[in-house]
C-alpha cells in the first residue's frame, strides 16, 4: 500500500525554531504529494487529539523534533513508524533516547551524532543522518543596498551560568572531569565531547564499556551546553572589540562581558522579522552548535536570502562549499583572525556579492527544505521496510528474512585502504547483501569510517565493536557468529573487488548446489592473475579432488564464498590473535566440503602491503605462528572420515610449512650454516615427527612442490636431530 499521510507534532521549542523546521518540511512534503496533518503537543488536550487522529487515519509516519512518543507509541503508531528529528547532542537527551525501541527512527542532523546513536543507543531501530536547510524570503535586496554588515540570530546563555548551574552542583569527581574536558576542549574547540572524553580516559589508563560511557556522556552533558555559550561568546566579543557592530535577534546578550558592548545592536523580533534582517544584511554570522559533521540551519538561510554566510567549519561543510567562493570560514583555534576577515570580504563588496550569489546559487539548488524532505524520505523508506521485515518475523507471518551472503570484513587500523574497500562492498549488484564489519580495536580513523558507513548503509552494513583485540580470526569468529546469509564470504579491509563478484558467485552457487564458489583475483604483489581451482577440482569431490585442491589452493579464503553450514556446530572456525590462520581453515574447508564451483573471472584484487601484520620479519613471532598452523592443520585434517584418503596432500602441506620455519631458522639463528642443538629446530622436529608419517621421497605432493635443496636440508636436519 503506498501511504501518502503524515503526521507532524508541533512541540516547546526557543523561538518557535523546531516547529519552523516541521512546517518547512510540512510543505515540502506536500509538494512531494502527500497530505500533512498537524498537532500540537503542547496543547492540554493533546493526548485525547492524538488518540483520536491516528484511530481515524493511517499514517506512514509520525514526525516531531527532538522527542519520542513515551506512552503513546504502542497506542498510536500501529504499522507506522516514529521519526525523530534530533539537533541537539545524543548525550542531552539521554532520557529520551533511552526509551526509544525499533520504531523509532532517529534522524539527526550533525553525522557525528548520528555516529554516536549508532555506536552507543542500540534501543532505537534505526538511525540516519540529514543536514538542517534555511527559510528564505522570495525578493533579494541587491547587495549593494543592504542595511547592516553583520548580522547574527541567537542567544546569549552565559557559559559562567550554565557553569555555574550544570557542572559546579556535580559531584566532586565528576566536576573534576568536566573541567579537564573544559581544558581539553577549549584547547582544541573542533573536537566533541566524545573525542575529548575518549582521549581523558585513554590517557588515565581507564577502560569502560559502551554503556558506562553513553552514561558519563549524559551526566556531563553540560560540558557541551557550556562549550557551545563560551565559543559563542567567545566569537562575539572578539567582533565587537574590534570594532565592528553586530546587529543581534537573542536574548542574553547585556550580559556579555566586553569592552565596547555599544558594538552590540540589539534588535527585537524572531521569525519572519529576524529572517529579513538576514536578508537585508552583508554577512550573517554563524557559530556551530557543537556540530562536527552537520551544517546549520543559519548558514542555509543567510546563502538563500543571497548573504554571505560567516560560520566556523564542519566535515559536511568542507565536502559541500568552497572557502572564499560561496562561503567564508574562521578557524575556532585562531578566533582572533575573525575581524580581519570580515573587514577583508566587506572592503571589496564586487568580490562579497560575488560569493553571495555562489552561495546562494549552491544553497537553492542542493540545500533547500525540499531537499532535505527527500533525503529524509528516503531514509524513511528503507527504516519502514526494515520494521516490516522485523515485525513479519516476530508475528510469523511471512517468511523469514535471509540474505544471500553475508561478507564479513576485519578491521584494524585500515583508515587509508577502507573507504575503497566499503565502497565496493556497499555498491555490489548483489541486492540481498548483508555486509559484517568487524573492528579489532583500532586506534586510527577506522572506527568513525565504519559507523559512518553503517550510518549511510543502515539495512546492509552491520558492525561489530571487539572489545579486545583478537586478530583477523578472532574478528571473523565475530562477523561469523553474527551472520544470517545462506553463503559467507570474507573480504580484507586493504583490498577491492568488483562491484559484480558476489552476485555472479551467489548465482553460481544456487545454480548447482556448490558448497563453495572460487573465482580469480589479481596479486599485486607478483602482477600474476591466478584462478586456483581449475576445471580438474569442480563438481563433486572425491579423495583426489581433495588431495589437489588442498596442496594448490593455500589460504586464500577471499576469493571464495561457503554455504553457511559448513560452519554450523563449529565454535571457533578461526585461530584468534595469529597470522596463517586461514591456512588450516581452507585446507579443513576443502577437506569435507561437498562440491565446489568456479567462475574464470578476475573479480577480486589483492593488494601488496610489505608492513601488513601478515608480513611481520620477527623470527620468534614468525615461528610460534608456524608451529600452531601445523598443530592445528594436524588436529583438524586427522578428525576427519576421510583422513586417510587425503593424508598424504596434508602431510605434504605440513612439510612445507616446516620447510620455510627450518630455512628462516637456519638463516636467522645458526648464521645461514645447519647445525645441532638449536632449540626451535630440535621442536619443529619433534613437532614434525608427531603430524607426519609419509617419507620425503615417497610424497608425491613433496616433491611437485619443494625444491631438491630443501628436501636435502630436511633430510640433514633428521640427521642430526
Amino acid at each position: 500500500m503506498n501511504n501518502k499521510n503524515v503526521l507532524l507534532l508541533f512541540g516547546k521549542t526557543a523561538y518557535d525554531a523546531m516547529n519552523g523546521y516541521l512546517r518547512e518540511l510540512g510543505a515540502a512534503f506536500v509538494k512531494m504529494g502527500y497530505n500533512v496533518d498537524y498537532l500540537d503537543g503542547r496543547d492540554e488536550d493533546f493526548p485525547e487529539k492524538l488518540y483520536d487522529t491516528t484511530l481515524n487515519n493511517d499514517y506512514k509516519f509520525i514526525m516531531a523534533c527532538n522527542s519520542i512518543l513515551t506512552g503513546y507509541d504502542k497506542l498510536v503508531l500501529k504499522d507506522s513508524i516514529f521519526c525523530c528529528l534530533m539537533f541537539d547532542h545524543p548525550a542531552c537527551l539521554f532520557e529520551r533516547i533511552d526509551i526509544a525501541d525499533e520504531s523509532v527512527l532517529i534522524i539527526h542532523c550533525d553525522l557525528r551524532g548520528a555516529e554516536y546513536i549508532a555506536r552507543y543507543c542500540s534501543n532505537v531501530g534505526s538511525v540516519g543522518f540529514v543536514p538542517l536547510s534555511g527559510s528564505y524570503i522570495e525578493h533579494r535586496i541587491p547587495f549593494s543596498e543592504r542595511e547592516y554588515d553583520v548580522v547574527f540570530t541567537g542567544s546569549n546563555n552565559c557559559s559562567k551560568e550554565i557553569y555555574e548551574k550544570r557542572i559546579l552542583t556535580l559531584s566532586a569527581d565528576n566536576r573534576q572531569i568536566a573541567d579537564k574536558l573544559i581544558g581539553i576542549m577549549k584547547d582544541d574547540p573542533m573536537l566533541m565531547q566524545q573525542d575529548a572524553l575518549s582521549m581523558l580516559l585513554e590517557y588515565n589508563n581507564i577502560s569502560v564499556n559502551d554503556r558506562q560511557f553513553y552514561i558519563m556522556m549524559a551526566r556531563l552533558s553540560g560540558v557541551e551546553a557550556y562549550m557551545r555559550a563560551w565559543v559563542r561568546e567567545e566569537v562575539v566579543r572578539t567582533i565587537i572589540d574590534s570594532g565592528i557592530k553586530i546587529h543581534i535577534f537573542g536574548n542574553g546578550w547585556e550580559k556579555l562581558e566586553c569592552e565596547h558592548p555599544e558594538n552590540i545592536i540589539r534588535m527585537d523580533g524572531y521569525g519572519d522579522i529576524s529572517l529579513q534582517a538576514v536578508a537585508n544584511s552583508k554577512i550573517s554570522l554563524n557559530v556551530m552548535p557543537w556540530f562536527r559533521g552537520g551544517f546549520q540551519e543559519r548558514i542555509a538561510s543567510a546563502m538563500l536570502c543571497g548573504t554571505i554566510a560567516l560560520t566556523d567549519t564542519s566535515t559536511y561543510i568542507e565536502e559541500n562549499f568552497n572557502n572564499m567562493e560561496d562561503i567564508v570560514l574562521y578557524d575556532l583555534k585562531n578566533i582572533a583572525q575573525i575581524p580581519e576577515i570580515i573587514k577583508e570580504v566587506l572592503s571589496d563588496e564586487d568580490k562579497a556579492a560575488g560569493i553571495a550569489a555562489k552561495g546562494y546559487e549552491k544553497a537553492i539548488n542542493g540545500h533547500t527544505w525540499y531537499h532535505r524532505a527527500c533525503e529524509m524520505m528516503e531514509t524513511i523508506d528503507d527504516s519502514i521496510s526494515w520494521l516490516t521485515e522485523v515485525r513479519n518475523h516476530a508475528d510469523g507471518n511471512a517468511k523469514e528474512y535471509q540474505p544471500d551472503v553475508s561478507v564479513i570484513v576485519p578491521v584494524y587500523n585500515a583508515e587509508s585502504t577502507l573507504e575503497n574497500c566499503l565502497g565496493n562492498l556497499v555498491n555490489q549488484t548483489l541486492n540481498n547483501i548483508e555486509i559484517i564489519i568487524v573492528d579489532d580495536c583500532s586506534t586510527d580513523r577506522s572506527p568513525e569510517l565504519i559507523r559512518s558507513c553503517q550510518i549511510q548503509y543502515p539495512y546492509t552494513v552491520k558492525v561489530i565493536f571487539s572489545d579486545k583485540k583478537l586478530g583477523p580470526g578472532g574478528a571473523r569468529n565475530l562477523g561469523i557468529a553474527c551472520a544470517t546469509g545462506k553463503y559467507i564470504g570474507f573480504a580484507d579491509a586493504d583490498d577491492i573487488m568488483d562491484v559484480t563478484m558476489y552476485q555472479k558467485m551467489y548465482e553460481k552457487a544456487v545454480s548447482d548446489d556448490y558448497d563453495i564458489v572460487d573465482v580469480g583475483f589479481y596479486k599485486e604483489e607478483t602482477d600474476e592473475n591466478i584462478l586456483y581451482v581449475g576445471d580438474d577440482c569442480t563438481g563433486l569431490l572425491d579423495d583426489k579432488k581433495r588431495s589437489q585442491l588442498i596442496f594448490g589452493a593455500g589460504g586464500y579464503i577471499w576469493s571464495k564464498i561457503f554455504k553457511r553450514e559448513l560452519f554450523e556446530g563449529v565454535a571457533q572456525p578461526f585461530r584468534e590473535n595469529c597470522i596463517l590462520e586461514d591456512c588450516d581453515f581452507m585446507i579443513w574447508m576443502f577437506g569435507k566440503v561437498r562440491k565446489i564451483g568456479t567462475i574464470k573471472e578476475v573479480l577480486y584484487v589483492y593488494k601488496y602491503y610489505p608492513g601488513s601484520v601478515s608480513r611481520s620479519q620477527e623470527l620468534m613471532f614468525y615461528y610460534n605462528n608456524v608451529y600452531q598452523a601445523i598443530e592445528a592443520l594436524n588436529l583438524r585434517l586427522s578428525g576427519l572420515d576421510n583422513y586417510q584418503g587425503i593424508k598424504e596432500a596434508v602431510e605434504a602441506i605440513i612439510y612445507k610449512i616446516y620447510s620455510c620455519a627450518l630455512n628462516r631458522c637456519i638463516m636467522e639463528n645458526c648464521d645461514s650454516r645447519i647445525v645441532s642443538g638449536n632449540e626451535l629446530i630440535a621442536n619443529l622436529v619433534k613437532l614434525k615427527n608427531k603430524t607426519t608419517q609419509s617419507d620425503y621421497d615417497n610424497n608425491k605432493y613433496v616433491k611437485l612442490e619443494l625444491n631438491k635443496a630443501d628436501i636435502d636440508i630436511m633430510k640433514k636436519i633428521d640427521e642430526l636431530y
